[in-house]
């Protein structure tokens, strides 16, 4: 089940975007709009149920700031790993009832996490665990003239699910987060063509024996 919690502003497509990309992965799921405009969510629902989706596979849930905190707290109790950048944890954090201070090690705590992936921008991923904080190697790629920083934070993500799966230290983890998030934000659209230098340590190289990773 892939919880998805949309804004106001672009409604119709901010329904689409995410929720198809968690369909076509094989998943159900749970769609919470903003209370200003529900009526998207809605019909994107018909849409979908019109186009033959089985019921059941797209369940709307209707409600306002309360409902979305409900829910968040729902996925961060169910999740090992949680991602947030600076911003997204400015605003969940109050949400969840959290103090002003240390909200990551709380989060951490409160939730049972495994690990804790913040993103910073142009500075990069830090990775935090219960018993320590990992700050990825900065990666720079000079940007092609039409770039965007569309897709950055799915292949930062995309890099720390493989560290975990393949139990890597945090720190060879990260430092692939960096890279492969700098350089999709050095291109234009989200899925550029990945090099094969980039990428040494994810399918050249075994992962160092030394350092904590995961599982």
């Amino acid at each position: 089940m892939v919880g998805v919690i949309t804004p106001w502003n672009g409604p119709f497509i901010m329904c689409v975007n995410p929720c198809v990309q968690a369909l076509m992965a094989g998943n159900a799921v749970l769609l919470k709009p903003s209370e200003v405009t529900p009526g998207s969510a809605a019909l994107f629902a018909e849409l979908l149920a019109d186009a033959g989706l089985p019921p059941g596979l797209l369940q709307v849930q209707q409600g306002d700031g309360e409902t979305g905190a409900a829910l968040i707290e729902a996925g961060c109790r169910a999740a090992s790993i949680v991602k947030m950048n600076e911003a997204e944890l400015a605003t969940v954090a109050p949400l969840l009832g959290l103090g002003q201070a240390e909200e990551i090690r709380q989060l951490i705590e409160h939730f049972d996490l495994d690990l804790f992936v913040l993103t910073r921008g142009k500075l990069g991923t830090t990775l935090h665990s219960a018993n320590s904080v990992v700050v990825g190697q900065p990666a720079r790629f000079a940007p092609e003239p039409d770039a965007d920083s569309v897709g950055a934070g799915d292949a930062c993500s995309a890099a720390i699910l493989h560290g975990a799966i393949r139990h890597w230290p945090l720190q060879q983890t990260a430092d692939l987060a960096n890279r492969l998030g700098a350089f999709v934000a050095s291109r234009k659209g989200a899925t550029p063509e990945l090099p094969a230098e980039l990428l040494p340590d994810a399918f050249g190289q075994s992962p160092s024996p030394s350092g904590r990773g995961l599982g």
